[in-house]
């Protein structure tokens, strides 16, 4: 079977000790995958921090003493912190799944990995405390997630409003969006509706200005929130905001327009997740990127 795999291309090789292979890899997995998820960083910044750096310390430790006692031994384990912090910082600053997975309202993987430590540590009398405490959080932070799903439909939600996003009637959604009090004030108005994908524009004018003479970022947000709105809401579901994550990169001159593109970038069962472009003169302003609930 290796043969046919690497006769394929693929880096496939044979062990005779597969646990070792598996406990290797979860030294990294159960120190460093739960403090992304619980803190919100990435790699490069975690290794950074010496907090963060304690409680990797900590698991990864807590781990080496379990593997020990089941009989598990390599190099690795005679220094798991460092090859922890190794692992971690060659994520640079992607996210790790289980920090995506707790941001998009998902399971996490908790259960296989510092749930097992736990499990593993009663059953040799190791205590494991840190571990036990990140998993309690991370179920703590999984409960607030599905609270959040378990969204009750809005009685502020008209009815023909609905049904325009039940039967996908984009002329009818556009209309809701650019009638609506704060779209008229901005005199917002959509140049591109499709499913998943719109553009609008924001007309520039100086009653936008704030006090130190640049586009107000209220405004901006505005502008920003009914593309967000027109392409969730355009693929048959309401779309119910999660999170939103904001950047700002230039100061917007009040007198121009601003455009924003919204596109639905990923849909993973009942989580959409909406990126955002702003620009101005064909430069970019302000990038977001917000998780939203579909909801039938």
């Amino acid at each position: 079977m290796v043969n046919q795999f690497q006769g394929t291309g693929l880096d496939v090789h044979a062990t005779p000790d597969i646990n070792s292979v598996i406990w290797k890899k979860l030294i990294a997995n159960v120190s460093t995958n739960v403090v992304a998820a619980l803190t919100g960083l990435t790699g490069s910044t975690a290794i950074q921090h010496q907090q963060s750096v304690n409680i990797i310390n900590a698991l990864c430790q807590e781990l080496a003493q379990v593997a020990r006692a089941k009989g598990i031994d390599f190099p690795e384990l005679q220094d798991p912190l460092a090859f922890s912090l190794k692992a971690f910082a060659s994520t640079k600053d992607n996210k790790v799944s289980m920090l995506q997975d707790v941001e998009a309202g998902r399971p996490t993987e908790i259960g296989n990995l510092n749930e097992i430590i736990v499990s593993e540590g009663k059953r040799f009398n190791i205590p494991t405390p840190y571990n036990e405490a990140v998993s309690w959080l991370t179920r703590g932070v999984e409960e607030r997630n599905r609270q959040k799903l378990s969204v009750v439909e809005s009685a502020c939600e008209p009815d023909a409003v609905r049904d325009a996003i039940k039967n996908e009637n984009l002329d009818a959604l556009r209309q809701t969006l650019e009638t609506s009090p704060l779209a008229r004030a901005l005199s917002i108005h959509f140049t591109e509706f499709e499913p998943g994908r719109t553009t609008a524009k924001l007309p520039g004018t100086s009653q936008l200005s704030n006090f130190l003479g640049y586009t107000h970022t209220g405004a901006l947000f505005m502008l920003a929130e009914q593309v967000m709105a027109a392409a969730a809401n355009s693929l048959g579901h309401v779309g119910l905001p999660l999170s939103c994550d904001i950047e700002f990169l230039h100061a917007a001159n009040p007198a121009k327009d601003v455009i924003a593109s919204a596109r639905v970038i990923d849909t993973q069962g009942r989580i959409a997740r909406v990126k955002v472009a702003l620009t101005q003169d064909e430069q970019v302003v302000a990038s977001l990127s917000e998780m939203v609930f579909l909801r039938k």
